[in-house]
């Protein structure tokens, strides 16, 4: 991955990771990702994929039980979805998700079998 020019000069340490976010065969929603202080750059979506939607469940905290999720909403109030299509790259504003550390990705139908969504995350 190529740094900016900006990170080269004043060497800054750009960390990345790429997360696989699997939709089990059937099912609509992907396992909980820890972003671990990175931030969401975007999905690649596999060449297989039947969805034409996704949305969010997101939350910044962690509960005894485990990771805290809920449906994903902007300031607006409005459901943050996306549209999306097979064998393509969807990036984000890194601020769009900024506040998330545990993203689950919900499509909006059933995968006709397990689908592999990469999750590519950044940091400073």
């Amino acid at each position: 991955m190529s740094l900016p020019n900006i990170a080269k000069e004043f060497s800054i340490p750009f960390r990345h990771k790429v997360q696989d976010a699997i939709i089990p065969i059937g099912q609509q929603i992907s396992q909980i990702l820890d972003f671990q202080g990175l931030t969401l750059l975007g999905l690649l979506i596999p060449a297989s994929f039947t969805s034409t939607e996704i949305t969010f469940n997101a939350g910044g905290f962690e509960l005894d039980i485990g990771p805290a999720v809920f449906s994903y909403h902007n300031v607006n109030g409005t459901e943050v979805k996306i549209t999306v299509a097979a064998n393509r790259y969807v990036g984000f504003a890194a601020l769009d998700m900024a506040p998330v550390r545990f993203l689950q990705l919900k499509t909006d139908i059933a995968e006709v079998a397990e689908r592999d969504i990469k999750v590519i995350c950044m940091g400073i």
